[in-house]
């Protein structure tokens, strides 16, 4: 505040306030994604009137405070990173640092899931094997089902095939697959179906005639 003094006495100017410029939110919060949108959220950066939140160093939304959260949906591809970064704002200006990752959206279903029944040389060692096609290069491995219940899960997103050992001879078994990402684990492929073969038979002898 200002002031002047002369032998009248003491004039005082008008009152002026400023505020600080705040800084960037310091964390993200619990981030989701699904094929096509990424869901952002973020702590709360303290004097911050609004927020700013790019993708590809590019604005796409301004979002007021309280909020603490925005849903990317703009023309997004399954599995695909995507840089995003949040400034924070208010009357004094925005922050001249920032909050900045890159996230995923999910990969879609894996697909070309395929069952072959194997030859038993024994009861007991019947067996499935499963192939099915490369969902993309950000994913990170699958996940194998049979009749709901998961299986195995395969590391890297290069490994393509997987047998499943041990099967009842004769027996149908459906299978799922679902691929998985840094952000989570995709919808489950089409099903597939395959019939392990009978038993080998066992106790047989040799009958010798009179």
């Amino acid at each position: 505040r200002a002031y002047a003094t002369n032998q009248l006495g003491t004039g005082y100017g008008q009152v002026l306030s400023f505020q600080t410029i705040p800084l960037a939110p310091a964390a993200w919060g619990t981030m989701s994604a699904t094929t096509t949108s990424v869901i952002l959220s973020w702590s709360a950066a303290p004097g911050a009137t609004k927020y700013n939140v790019y993708r590809g160093g590019s604005l796409i939304a301004t979002v007021n405070s309280p909020t603490l959260s925005y849903t990317d949906s703009s023309s997004l591809s399954a599995n695909t990173q995507y840089t995003y970064a949040v400034r924070s704002e208010n009357v004094s200006g925005v922050s001249p640092d920032q909050l900045s990752q890159g996230f995923w959206t999910l990969a879609s279903a894996p697909s070309g899931l395929s069952a072959s029944a194997q030859a038993a040389a024994a009861a007991g060692q019947q067996s499935v094997k499963l192939d099915w096609t490369a969902s993309g290069g950000g994913v990170t491995g699958y996940k194998l089902y049979r009749n709901g219940i998961l299986i195995k899960e395969v590391s890297g997103g290069a490994t393509l095939t997987w047998t499943d050992t041990g099967l009842t001879g004769a027996t149908s078994y459906s299978y799922t697959l679902s691929a998985v990402n840094p952000s989570g684990e995709s919808a489950f492929s089409g099903s597939v179906s395959a019939g392990t073969q009978p038993d080998p038979p066992t106790g047989l002898g040799i009958v010798h005639l009179a």
